[in-house]
């Protein structure tokens, strides 16, 4: 089928003889029409798989730098915060503010059509987590438990979700185990990031630096958190009941 393919192409082969050599771009372009894709969807789909990367593996290094930098144990009530403070503002607040960075790479997607997701929905939760970190984090110690908890979480669930889409948009078919770890972890990381992280972080600024308003900010968390996390769940049972139903599927056909 590819030499069929190939052999009834008088464009490519008007361009190679014209040119003297074999051309790159009219073997690619062979290439995607014997395989049935449309090229311009195969660069997109790269395009995708390739900043899905770039994000989670943002994510990956900001959570080794909480790590490293020891945050993660100054969590503890036993640990000296002191020797870790300074680390955490010089490294791991960079490191942060790196993927938040790259995590507006999504809204360049959805903007784009690449993606399905809600232009509105994504800048709305990359305006609030940049936010957070920019505006609300200077406002409390760096290695308090609320900004501790709060960024390691978005750091281990980004790592996860764009991973998830980078490794999905890999395979011709994409994978259902891939989606259903997305769609499992994301609910169970969400309520933390957004409630026992970010609105504690608001409440907390708000006592430390006596300012009222901010705790009329906090209790806007709960408002946007239900329709995002019921989108969540919805999305989360659709996916199982697509897996399920085509399961039955297979059991009819056998029997």
């Amino acid at each position: 089928a590819n030499q069929q393919t190939q052999a009834s192409n008088p464009i490519g082969t008007t361009t190679r003889t014209m040119a003297g050599t074999s051309s790159t771009a009219s073997a690619s372009t062979g290439t995607a029409a014997a395989s049935g894709e449309d090229p311009k969807m195969s660069m997109i789909r790269a395009w995708l798989v390739l900043t899905n990367l770039t994000i989670s593996a943002s994510w990956l290094r900001s959570f080794v730098t909480i790590a490293s930098t020891g945050c993660l144990m100054a969590m503890l009530p036993s640990v000296d915060e002191a020797p870790v403070a300074a680390m955490c503002v010089n490294e791991t607040t960079a490191a942060v503010t790196f993927a938040l960075c790259s995590s507006f790479l999504e809204l360049f997607n959805c903007l784009m059509g690449f993606t399905k997701s809600p232009p509105l929905a994504v800048l709305l939760f990359s305006c609030t987590r940049m936010g957070v970190e920019r505006l609300v984090a200077p406002m409390i110690p760096c290695t308090s438990w609320q900004h501790i908890l709060t960024i390691a979480t978005w750091s281990i669930g980004d790592t996860i979700r764009f991973g998830c889409f980078a490794i999905d948009g890999m395979l011709p078919n994409g994978s259902h185990f891939v989606k259903s770890v997305r769609f499992t972890v994301g609910p169970i990381l969400f309520p933390i990031g957004a409630l026992a992280g970010e609105m504690m972080m608001v409440i907390l600024a708000g006592q430390l630096n006596s300012k009222p308003i901010l705790y009329g900010a906090a209790a806007l968390w709960p408002v946007f958190f239900y329709p995002m996390m019921k989108q969540l769940l919805r999305q989360r049972k659709k996916h199982f009941d697509k897996i399920s139903g085509k399961a039955k599927t297979k059991e009819i056909k056998r029997v």
